[in-house]
């Protein structure tokens, strides 16, 4: 059977850590997720979202429009969540290290 993997690229992580984060979504959706389940799902979501970082110079205007959609959308779930301005810090933090370790 096909599934999206077939059809998308991966992400950024190691098969083993997308292994973990998809199977952290498969356990969220049944309605059995624990906490590290949450904050994994949530952490991918700020990281892939680009929610907490600048785009940077030469960004094209279509390249533009998507970071921002992408963006809107974790605002919306943040929102929803009425998240702690000091855990989002935290997320903010988290998101920049994993951005720096890619970078390496």
């Amino acid at each position: 059977m096909i599934t999206i993997r077939d059809l998308m690229a991966g992400g950024h992580r190691n098969p083993d850590a997308e292994n973990r984060l998809s199977q952290a979504w498969t356990t969220v959706l049944a309605g059995n997720g624990s906490r590290e389940d949450g904050e994994l799902i949530f952490s991918d979501l700020a990281y892939e979202s680009g929610y907490f970082y600048v785009a940077p110079p030469g960004t094209s205007d279509a390249e533009l429009r998507e970071r921002e959609g992408a963006r809107k959308v974790f605002a919306r779930i943040l929102f929803l969540l009425d998240v702690p301005m000091t855990k989002l810090d935290d997320m903010r933090r988290a998101s920049l290290r994993e951005l720096q370790s890619d970078e390496e």
